[in-house]
């Protein structure tokens, strides 16, 4: 069964929150997206040690080596790049120990430098990020399949996508979730999800088969009930794919749905879901 764990889902001003790339203040303190999960004031024997954990996560990194000045969205801080990113993750987890960082999706876009080494020096970024788990996005395959195929080989932090195959031999293409252990004890179980959107395109060219994400994420969700305190679906569907899953898997193990792919900002968590959904 899982530790009795209260929930508080909120928007903490701690780390960072990322749109398109990832976003960091050059005035003001940048915030964070996060999920910051207390134990009971009593808490039992068998209950995490420490008071929180911290679930961080960003998406849509699109190849941000470097900031840039001006955004389209307004009222936004202004976006930043990869050293104002690394410095943040680093002060979060010097912060709190308790900490998990996560990636929803979309590490490539075609800029200069990404295509000039076709996705490998995004790779050494986020291999220096060293993140917790990650999740794939539809710009994973902007070089090819059989060159991601090759750059997976050198990423340092787990991958998951639980409804996305590979045609031939019908195998998921990556591990389909991974429970991570925090430094309190806490196990969380991250079930990662490709977007169905854009699927006859991403089939076609890459060999890959996508399949609908509902029964998979509630048999998985199912399967591991018992070993985990939190279950938490990693997404790259989009901001509506995300609340029809939620709607959809109402009653299901799931505590938590962390999005990309959309680029959509929301600063207040939607209570009326049947599973609160986190977009950034």
């Amino acid at each position: 069964m899982k530790k009795k764990i209260k929930k508080s889902m909120s928007i903490l001003c701690l780390t960072f929150f990322s749109i398109l790339f990832f976003l960091g203040c050059s005035k003001e303190q940048p915030q964070a997206a996060s999920v910051a999960i207390k134990q009971p004031e009593q808490p039992q024997e068998t209950g995490p040690k420490e008071a929180d954990i911290v679930i961080a996560h960003f998406n849509d990194f699109h190849a941000a080596f470097r900031s840039f000045g001006k955004t389209d969205e307004e009222n936004l801080p202004q976006w930043s790049g990869a050293a104002v990113m690394g410095g943040y993750i680093n002060k979060l987890r010097r912060d709190n120990t308790n900490s998990l960082v996560v990636f929803a999706g979309d590490m490539f876009q075609k800029s200069p430098l990404d295509k000039l080494s076709k996705g490998e020096k995004i790779i050494d970024i986020f291999n220096l990020f060293k993140l917790d788990v990650a999740t794939l996005g539809n710009h994973e395959f902007d070089f090819g399949r059989e060159r991601f195929d090759e750059l997976k080989s050198k990423i340092k932090h787990p991958l998951v996508s639980a409804n996305l195959f590979d045609r031939d031999g019908g195998k998921p293409y990556v591990e389909q979730s991974k429970i991570i252990k925090t430094k309190n004890d806490v196990k969380v179980l991250f079930i990662g999800l490709f977007p169905v959107s854009g699927k006859k395109y991403m089939e076609k060219d890459h060999n890959l088969k996508i399949e609908n994400p509902q029964k998979i994420v509630k048999d998985i969700a199912a399967k591991f009930e018992k070993d985990v305190d939190l279950t938490v679906v990693l997404s790259h569907l989009g901001y509506e794919d995300d609340i029809e899953l939620s709607k959809k898997l109402s009653g299901a193990e799931v505590d938590l749905i962390i999005g990309g792919h959309s680029h959509t900002y929301i600063d207040k968590i939607d209570k009326e879901l049947p599973i609160p959904v986190e977009h950034i």
